[in-house]
């Protein structure tokens, strides 16, 4: 399940097979499943309840959603027939999400508005953030009023961040000549335009039940972009504590960064929350339970402003020294879309993104389908991958059309919230509702928590980024897939997203290449074809075997499993004396062990047959540098190929008419439909030459009376042949 291709995994066949990155991390289940690294798994330890088969019931004819949607009204959708004890139930578990998910939207916010272009006014930023908070919000809302999971979480996700960030940044090196209000049209509108068509996108490969192609991305390099998702929000974490802007921890300017990085203005507010994060991690290995998480992140807070007010310090000294975000003037949280001017808008830059979204739109189909695939496993029960990411697609759609982000499910949470038996939309609807609240505050979060809350959190989701599929992942792929791991991580920080993405994709093909290439493709075989014949041709055939080489071939044959075929073949085939002295290692040139010379000499060969009853595809490069080259070179030898189980009309049949090894010319390579026909045609063709006419002829009257007697005794068969074959009276 590791393998580097996923055209064997595809999203409706993965459970209940383990999904690729699931089965690769095994699981309690989910715990340590294989979506492991991404946010969709911060919380991947804060799954501490029982699991609760029983809430999936369903009645055996339930009425269809529409009908049922339309009778009761959308409130009675999203509640269902819960009761009031598990309506209050599912809320609760729906704060415990709030708390969880809402400090990391404010921290995706500053991973995709990194670039201290939107960092110069203080109000525009925290319109951003309050901006992703809704588009949060919208995520949510499409996910508890139309996903088949009633308890499902759904936010703006990581998967899809660093491409944003990539866009924005692009987008704003085109601008930097503009006003302000044209850059930041600019941005917002295309990021927001990306979504809506990623939300497009993603329903239209659901609605067409393509969901398997998505995974024929390599896995390690999705590990190796997971990795490097998690140094990007170390690096954000870093600039929001220190403020110092930090673009590159690995790349080419690496050390002039860790040189203002180490400097103390900047180590000394960086360091708490550096500690508070490897803290989170820590405490997470060590206790279980799924309040764990929650009152950690409320905790640290808490802590920071007690100490601070220990030490004297009020709120605006903490603001002045730099550990809180200065306030910011308060304004309508609607005026956030005042910043969508199409007339600002410069649509000239907008093809330059197109690489980065079609990246953006592989990785987060890839990762939705991991997601929904962990979501399956632990629930032990079968999901529509194609309805589900079709789902994502709405979502998507839905955030796009109202200024927002990317997003997906967020497995963790949806996971915690099954086990907890909330099977209500109540607990999404909580959700909404905090982070509604949120937005519509009259004042940005960011000016009244610290930067450090924000870094610890950051940091947490860095060090379990890197953790994973840095380290973590070394004992769980091979030595060669580990490689491209790091090899996609380092490239991406020296090529950047899109080259480094595409440099890993073609490491990872020349390894699937040689990896399939080692594959035998072919076995020798002792065949013998299914015509009866008499006991004096039989004996015959036996001596005569030895010049027939036969084949079996399976799987497809590409260019590299050519060099394979033509060693066996050339290493099998034996010369006849007239050319033996020649070519003393024999075809393939190869030292032959020194026969005894008390053994008889081997027979030349005559008949190389190919059984393709097995095979499933051949490409031209295979035809035409294997086949074709065979048939030429055995040809001045008298050895003829042929070729048994190529069907008529066949692609096959077409390719190897295409290039001429099989024709109606003499001395050609034969075509049969089966490699029984194949067989009877060499065995004939032995027999012709080394049986004398006379005997032939007679046994051939004997076989077509054997033919035709069916109700005969077959050994009563066979002893009157004999007899006649010595004079006798057949009695």
């Amino acid at each position: 399940p590791t393998g580097l291709t996923m055209a064997s995994h595809g999203c409706s066949g993965l459970s209940p097979p383990r999904s690729p990155m699931a089965s690769l991390f095994g699981s309690e289940e989910s715990r340590n499943s294989g979506v492991i690294g991404r946010f969709s798994r911060t919380n991947s330890r804060f799954s501490g309840a029982k699991s609760n088969d029983s809430v999936l019931s369903v009645p055996l004819l339930p009425l269809p959603e529409a009908a049922v949607a339309k009778k009761r009204g959308i409130w009675a959708r999203v509640l269902g027939d819960a009761s009031a004890k598990d309506v209050l139930t599912a809320g609760v578990y729906g704060l415990v999400n709030a708390v969880v998910v809402a400090p990391v939207m404010v921290s995706f916010a500053s991973i995709i508005f990194r670039n201290p272009a939107f960092h110069k006014h203080p109000v525009v930023y925290g319109q951003l953030v309050k901006l992703v908070l809704f588009s949060s919000a919208v995520h949510q809302a499409v996910f508890s009023l139309t996903s088949t999971l009633p308890f499902a979480i759904g936010q703006v996700q990581d998967a899809g961040l660093i491409f944003l960030s990539s866009m924005a940044d692009t987008l704003v090196a085109g601008t930097q000549e503009a006003p302000e209000e044209e850059m930041l049209a600019t941005v917002l509108v295309s990021l927001s335009l990306s979504t809506l068509l990623l939300g497009v996108a993603l329903i239209l490969t659901g609605k067409l039940r393509l969901a398997t192609l998505v995974q024929f991305l390599p896995l390690p390099v999705v590990g190796g972009y997971l990795a490097f998702i998690g140094l990007y929000c170390m690096m954000a974490g870093l600039s929001l504590m220190s403020g110092v802007q930090v673009t590159s921890l690995l790349g080419l300017d690496a050390v002039e960064q860790w040189k203002e990085l180490l400097t103390p203005s900047a180590l000394l507010p960086t360091l708490p929350g550096l500690f508070a994060g490897v803290g989170i991690i820590l405490a997470l290995q060590r206790f279980q339970h799924f309040l764990v998480l929650p009152a950690l992140l409320m905790a640290i807070p808490i802590i920071f402003f007690a100490v601070a007010f220990a030490f004297g310090k009020n709120l605006q000294d903490l603001r002045d020294i730099g550990l809180v975000a200065q306030e910011q003037p308060a304004g309508s949280a609607l005026s956030v879309w005042s910043h969508f001017d199409f007339r600002l808008v410069h649509w000239k830059l907008l093809p330059s993104l197109l690489p980065t979204w079609l990246g953006m739109y592989t990785v987060v189909s890839f990762s939705s389908c991991l997601d929904v695939a962990a979501i399956q496993m632990d629930m032990g029960k079968q999901l529509d991958f194609n309805h589900e990411l079709a789902t994502v697609g709405l979502s998507n759609l839905a955030s796009g059309l109202t200024g927002g982000f990317t997003g997906s499910y967020i497995f963790s949470q949806t996971i915690f919230t099954y086990r907890t038996g909330a099977n209500s939309r109540a607990c999404g609807v909580v959700v909404i509702a905090v982070e509604l609240l949120l937005f519509f505050a009259p004042f940005s979060i960011v000016a009244y928590v610290p930067k450090l809350f924000f870094g610890a959190v950051l940091t947490f989701i860095a060090a379990d980024l890197i953790l994973d599929w840095l380290l973590r992942s070394r004992s769980k792929v091979h030595a060669a897939e580990y490689a491209i791991i790091v090899f996609t991580f380092v490239m991406i920080n020296l090529l950047g997203l899109e080259v480094g993405m595409g440099a890993g994709v073609l490491v990872s093909m020349v390894h699937f290449i040689t990896d399939y290439a080692r594959v035998p493709v072919v076995q020798r075989l002792q065949l013998r074809s299914n015509v009866t014949r008499s006991l004096l041709l039989t004996a015959e055939l036996a001596k005569l075997q030895p010049q027939v080489i036969t084949l079996r071939c399976r799987g497809y044959i590409f260019f590299g499993s050519t060099l394979q075929i033509m060693d066996d073949v050339l290493g099998s085939v034996e010369l006849g004396a007239q050319h033996a002295a020649q070519y003393p290692n024999g075809l393939s040139g190869k030292p032959r062990q020194v026969r005894d010379a008390s053994q008889p000499s081997p027979q030349p060969t005559r008949f190389v047959v190919f059984d393709f009853s097995l095979v499933s595809g051949l490409d031209a490069t295979a035809a035409r540098a294997c086949f074709f080259n065979l048939c030429r070179t055995l040809a001045p030898f008298d050895v003829t190929v042929v070729f048994g189980g190529v069907t008529t009309g066949g692609r096959v049949e077409r390719l190897l008419r295409g290039h001429q090894i099989i024709s109606e010319d003499e001395g050609s390579a034969k075509r049969f439909e089966t490699i029984d026909e194949a067989l009877e045609f060499c065995e004939d063709e032995l027999l012709r030459t080394a049986v004398p006419d006379a005997v032939r002829e007679n046994d051939a009257i004997t076989e077509n009376a054997m033919r035709r007697s069916q109700g005969l005794d077959i050994s009563s068969v066979l002893l009157n042949r004999s007899c006649s074959s010595t004079g006798g009276n057949g009695s």
